[in-house]
């Protein structure tokens, strides 16, 4: 994730050089064996679509296009604090005046993903950014006596379990999307 404008700057650098990269193997195409070729432009044009997502994202954060965040998983929680300054317009300082620190230390959580920070620090960002966390993910620990733990409530199979906890795991959620 982009987290300023410094950042912004080379990642716009780092992709005019990738798509420039992929312009001159564009050229050598026929020094390479077919499947070579394919793979570096794969490789290539993944790196580009990182690049120019993570652009997107940053850049409709700090217009105020911005609509929603769909974290995945608690990891994902440095992103949002970090994305709902942005969306806010709010500089560094402007947090750290907020919650009553220096400046450089938001800008040392907001480097190392709040890898340093304590819980109840990370719920006061979350709170100086006026954020509301929500957590809908269920986890459902199979001790493989799922039959034996309890009765299966009318109509409902252990295949119907099985199932349920598969689409958790794989979508987070119950909930259709």
């Amino acid at each position: 994730m982009i987290k300023n404008q410094k950042q912004a700057s080379i990642t716009e650098s780092k992709l005019a050089e990738l798509n420039k990269a992929k312009e001159e193997l564009e050229l050598k195409k026929t020094n390479y064996e077919p499947i070579e070729y394919e793979l570096a432009e794969n490789a290539i044009i993944g790196l580009i679509e990182d690049l120019e997502n993570q652009i997107q994202t940053y850049e409709a954060l700090v217009t105020g296009n911005f609509h929603c965040l769909k974290p995945k998983d608690i990891e994902d929680i440095p992103n949002i604090l970090i994305a709902a300054r942005l969306a806010q317009k709010m500089s560094q300082k402007e947090l750290a005046d907020i919650l009553g620190i220096k400046e450089q230390q938001v800008q040392r959580y907001e480097a190392s993903d709040f890898e340093g920070a304590s819980m109840s620090r990370t719920i006061e960002f979350a709170s100086a950014l006026n954020l509301q966390l929500f957590f809908e993910k269920v986890i459902i620990i199979n001790t493989g006596e799922t039959e034996e733990i309890f009765d299966l409530p009318e109509g409902y199979s252990i295949e119907d379990i099985r199932q349920a906890e598969m689409k958790i795991k794989k979508q987070h959620s119950l909930i259709l999307q």
